[in-house]
């Protein structure tokens, strides 16, 4: 279903589909490597990250995208969820997450140096992302609601297992999704699918729905959502009808060549990419020494 909606709306697919349940030995070897590196420890056949730990390394801050969430006790528990119920005693510290958790009869269950057992929710993520991106990653994107604890603890695990003070350069966090003014959700049952939506509109016009809005704003939809793109549509639709019978009376079909006018608009031209080029990289290069600048300060005032 998901594929072929895809393919109604966009001709452009991912080049690499990750399945976690194909990954159980990497990810098992992932989670003994953190352990080995100091930052996890084992307790009653599952695995626990020790934040604290983390903490106290020169090289690791916790709480790099939302710091004022790490004390929310109420995120902490839902980034846990089943997995975190009843099972506090089995921590050292009630911040520490699960990378493996033992599992309960009937429940799904793999092979593991501490017994049989699952994933955690976060551990899986960062395996499948280095599996498929490498290590660093330029680009980590997710909702909003994702910030903590599942994009915290995804790069406090990722950072451990490398032992080093960066896993991701940049994070993008894509606003969310309201469904006539209330959050998409599956317990509302308010949710849209593409097929759903297709019927009344064409895969160009849903594109321009989502480029008229920010990425990282709310987004309502809504049967007024589509006023502007509709209407957005129709002008582009005329523009090119116009332009496809100027050409046809122009002769543009015959052979061509550059007179003197097309030449100097051509040097133009190349002397506007080129100042522009110009200009971002010196801006870029500015931004990346400041970011270095407050980087070294940052370090030598916490040594």
């Amino acid at each position: 279903f998901f594929f072929s909606s895809r393919r109604r709306h966009t001709r452009f697919l991912p080049v690499s589909w990750a399945r976690r349940c194909v990954q159980e030995t990497e990810i098992v070897q992932y989670i003994q490597k953190v352990i080995d590196n100091g930052y996890a420890y084992a307790s009653n056949g599952s695995v626990y990250f020790d934040v604290n730990s983390y903490r106290r390394s020169e090289k690791h801050t916790y709480g790099k995208l939302e710091p004022w969430s790490i004390n929310d006790k109420n995120k902490r528990d839902e980034g846990e969820g089943a997995m975190g119920v009843g099972k506090e005693s089995e921590k050292r510290n009630q911040e520490d997450f699960a990378l493996w958790k033992t599992s309960k009869p009937g429940e799904p269950s793999w092979d593991s140096p501490w017994g049989k057992g699952r994933p955690g929710w976060h551990i899986e993520c960062s395996v499948m992302a280095e599996h498929a991106l490498g290590h660093p990653i330029d680009i980590h994107s997710g909702g909003v609601d994702l910030k903590f604890p599942h994009h915290e603890n995804e790069i406090a695990q990722s950072e451990a297992f490398h032992d080093e003070d960066h896993w991701v350069r940049y994070f993008l966090h894509s606003g969310h999704l309201n469904i006539d003014g209330l959050k998409m959700s599956k317990s509302l049952k308010n949710f849209k699918t593409i097929r759903e939506i297709l019927k009344n509109y064409n895969g160009r016009q849903i594109r321009l729905l989502f480029l008229l809005h920010k990425y990282d704003s709310l987004m309502d939809f809504s049967p007024h959502s589509f006023d502007e793109p509709l209407n957005k549509d129709k002008r582009f639709q005329e523009f090119f009808l116009n332009i496809k019978a100027i050409l046809r009376k122009s002769g543009i079909h015959q052979p061509q060549k550059f007179e003197k006018e097309e030449y100097e608009l051509q040097n133009v031209l190349i002397r506007i990419q080129d100042s522009i080029r110009s200009v971002s990289y010196t801006h870029l290069r500015a931004h990346e020494t400041g970011r270095n600048l407050v980087c070294r300060l940052l370090l030598e005032k916490k040594k």
